[in-house]
């Protein structure tokens, strides 16, 4: 049995919120946002401290932008927290 892909709503585009945290992967991270932003206008990048381009990158897709405070320690869940607070709108 072949599952059918849902239809996109504009509802489930604004009821849904994609959070990313790839730092320094280049041209994979901007496919992987450009594929995201394609379902969801909400979609926040965080970044940890990347040494590339990859804030530019997603701010030049209009993808939400969140910069860990590279002064304290964090985990992959404490940036999770993080996202969970983040305002969306």
């Amino acid at each position: 049995m072949r599952l059918q892909r849902p239809t996109r709503t504009k509802q489930l585009a604004d009821e849904v919120g994609i959070v990313v945290m790839d730092p320094n992967e280049g041209e994979r991270l901007v496919a992987s946002l450009a594929s995201v932003k394609s379902e969801t206008n909400n979609v926040l990048y965080i970044d940890p401290g990347s040494a590339d381009a990859s804030t530019a990158a997603a701010e030049g897709l209009a993808v939400s932008v969140l910069n860990l405070d590279l002064t304290r320690p964090f985990t992959g869940a404490g940036a999770g927290r993080k996202a969970l607070g983040y305002s969306w709108r």
